[in-house]
């Protein structure tokens, strides 16, 4: 099996779950009676998941007795252990069972351990068994049949199957014909019902042509009002469509308690029985999902978020020993089904579907999105979160970046380029790093319009007239910087070449030449730009010749007030380009926020980090002069151990940091540069 085709088995569960809980919380209809009928094919579900053949008498035994505990079907007369077979006459006795529509919903299940091989004679055999333990009407197992057939070809393909009739009795067709025909006549009833209602629903919301997934949210959202039964059929069909990667994190974060009798798994219960049961109750090579614990493929990888210490990026292995604090994990990766600290009941985990495979996910952009909006959320509850993968070099410096780019106002490739510097060996994968840039660049507020006098505010032209000939000063008298030759002169104002390629980075920017400069002022005005910045610097093509006046009024103008005359917009005087950018780069303009819960945290590792630096020298000393990167820590930690457990994150994050500390004091000969032979060997200098 694929993993798209195991998203999508998972998806057929996931969205009958989400399909019945979203209706049985806002909807009502003919069919509310009907709203725990979900989690009554829980026994179908596990069997499967078990490796069990649905079409076994001793399987379908186990199933009646679990619907038999959980008050779905009547106990026995007498006592007579409940049979498949017993289920199967009272029901034909009954004239007035539990069936119905619920048998419908409880078929959602069967065709996953069908969907490895294309025939469907024994799916067709099966379903209509399962639908006979609890309604002899024919008309309920047809529909069952039918929707086992839709399921199974939609799983095998992702496209939307019609009715397969084929799979029927040749007699019983046309009566299928003549009900799914909305011209006039008679409506159908009971299951018949349900499942025409549910599969014109999957198909009454077009799909949006951006992120072709949301068509299941809003396919659901609009088939809840058709009461539970209708939209946990239609959640069945459009999950095996678009997959559990599809279905919002917010909706399964729901399913956590699960609701009706004897229910309780949440989410990643129902995303594991359902892959399971799409394998015949294999895991895959590493055994999931049917393991407790995913063996970690690499290092315990654990650090801070750049932009919001409240966030943790890390790897699988970071799971064996996470900080008490953290009450809320966001996997990217496979996991265990304890590997997740399940006796802390407050520590929430959302996992979310995303192979670190090109091509593998078909809901990329919407899996991203979903996974950084869940940070966020959780972030707004006032939980430390962890986001990991199986190594923490790839999808964690994804979702990571996005998080700060959508939540945070942070430029996606900054926000991109920091939380990979922060990570050790970080290396996100190219579609993923596509993926952040493109969502980030489609959300990203607007820039602000800055525009900048280039002779009042970036050019020191007082220093380039004090460099003037003596001749020019006597024929120029008056008027110096008209002198030719004045711009080439020039120095920059203090400041002003970073904080344009600065505003060149996170704003809107242009630069002003007056009019009046002529076509060879401008030409020096070129050269000096490209003498400062570079001869293919951007801001070149940035220079704009026009007067204040016509320049847009929501702009930002930084010049000199006597030149800005008629300009309808601010403007800024130029008083020290530190205040400007602070100014001008301020939250209000940018759009960029402060982390969520923000707290001492983050000043106590900054605290410790700083202490590092001496105790990283302290440490060579001891060692008379150098030492491996292994020994140094030992060193530090034997010395040190009580200040760092002090020392809020660096407890988890020290040794990361120490790294960076050593390339710090390395650019600052503290310590003596690297040298191929010894990389992993620091040294002081001689």
């Amino acid at each position: 099996m694929s993993s798209i085709t195991d998203d999508r088995a998972a998806g057929a569960v996931l969205g009958a779950a989400c399909g019945a809980a979203l209706a049985a919380g806002g909807g009502g209809g003919p069919d509310a009676a009907d709203q725990g009928a979900f989690w009554t094919l829980l026994p179908v579900l596990l069997a499967a998941a078990a490796g069990e053949p649905l079409s076994n008498e001793s399987t379908q035994d186990r199933i009646v007795e679990s619907w038999t505990r959980t008050g779905l079907l009547p106990d026995p007369a007498g006592a007579a252990r409940p049979t498949a077979a017993a289920a199967r006459t009272a029901a034909r006795r009954r004239a007035d069972g539990p069936g119905g529509a619920g048998a419908l919903v409880r078929t959602a299940p069967v065709a996953l351990p069908f969907v490895a091989s294309a025939a469907t004679g024994g799916l067709a055999r099966t379903a209509a068994q399962l639908a006979a333990l609890t309604d002899a009407d024919p008309a309920t197992a047809d529909a069952c049949v039918l929707l086992a057939g839709a399921l199974h070809a939609t799983l095998r393909t992702g496209a939307p199957a019609a009715l397969p009739l084929e799979l029927l009795p040749e007699e019983r067709r046309d009566a299928w014909r003549t009900a799914a025909d909305p011209g006039p006549g008679p409506s159908p009833d009971g299951a018949a019902a349900v499942l025409l209602a549910a599969q014109a629903a999957t198909t009454a919301v077009p799909v949006p042509e951006d992120l072709p997934g949301r068509h299941l949210r809003l396919a659901l959202e609009a088939a809840a009002d058709h009461g539970p039964a209708v939209a946990a059929v239609a959640g069945a069909l459009l999950g095996a469509r678009w997959g559990s990667s599809a279905v919002p994190a917010p909706w399964r974060r729901h399913l956590l308690d699960g609701t009706g009798p004897g229910a309780g798994p949440g989410a990643a219960d129902l995303v594991r029985a359902a892959v399971l049961a799409a394998n015949g109750g294999l895991g895959d090579g590493t055994g999931w999902p049917a393991v407790d614990r995913v063996r970690p493929s690499g290092p315990r990888v654990l650090v801070p978020h750049p932009h919001d210490d409240g966030v943790l990026l890390g790897s699988l292995a970071a799971l064996d020993d996470l900080p008490p604090d953290v009450d809320a994990v966001v996997s990217l990766c496979r996991v265990g089904r304890r590997q997740v600290d399940r006796e802390r009941t407050d520590r929430e985990q959302v996992a979310f579907w995303l192979v670190d495979r090109p091509g593998r996910n078909p809901n990329l952009d919407l899996v991203l999105r979903d996974a950084a909006d869940a940070v966020a959320a959780l972030r707004a509850e006032g939980r430390r979160v962890l986001v990991h993968c199986a190594e923490g070099r790839s999808r964690t410096p994804a979702v990571g970046a996005l998080y700060a780019a959508l939540h945070l106002g942070v430029p996606a490739q900054a926000a991109l380029d920091e939380v990979v510097a922060a990570l050790p060996d970080a290396a996100p994968a190219p579609f993923l790093q596509e993926a952040v840039l493109r969502i980030g660049a489609a959300a990203a507020p607007p820039r602000p319009l800055v525009v900048v006098d280039l002779d009042t505010a970036v050019l020191d032209l007082a220093s380039g007239t004090a460099r003037l000939p003596e001749a020019a000063r006597r024929d120029f008298a008056g008027r110096l910087t008209a002198a030719p030759g004045v711009v080439a002169l020039a120095d920059p104002q203090p400041g002003a070449v970073e904080a344009v390629r600065r505003l060149a980075d996170e704003a809107d920017l242009h630069l002003l030449v007056a009019p009046a400069v002529g076509s060879a002022g401008l030409q020096h005005r070129i050269e000096w730009l490209q003498r400062w910045f570079g001869i293919d610097a951007p801001v070149v093509d940035r220079l704009v010749l026009a007067p204040p006046a016509l320049l847009d009024r929501g702009a930002v103008l930084v010049g000199a007030p006597a030149g800005a005359e008629g300009f309808p917009g601010e403007v800024l005087p130029p008083s020290g380009w530190s205040t400007l950018l602070d100014r001008l780069l301020a939250p209000g303009r940018t759009g960029r926020r402060p982390p969520p819960g923000a707290g001492p945290r983050s000043r106590e590792r900054v605290a410790g980090r700083a202490a590092l630096a001496g105790w990283l020298l302290e440490a060579l000393r001891a060692g008379g002069g150098s030492g491996t990167v292994v020994q140094v820590a030992a060193d530090v930690w034997t010395r040190h151990e009580p200040e760092l457990r002090r020392a809020g994150d660096l407890l988890h994050t020290w040794q990361h940091d120490l790294r960076r500390v050593a390339a710090r004091l390395r650019e600052e000969g503290r310590l003596a540069p690297s040298t191929d032979a010894d990389p992993g060997v620091w040294r002081l200098p001689r």
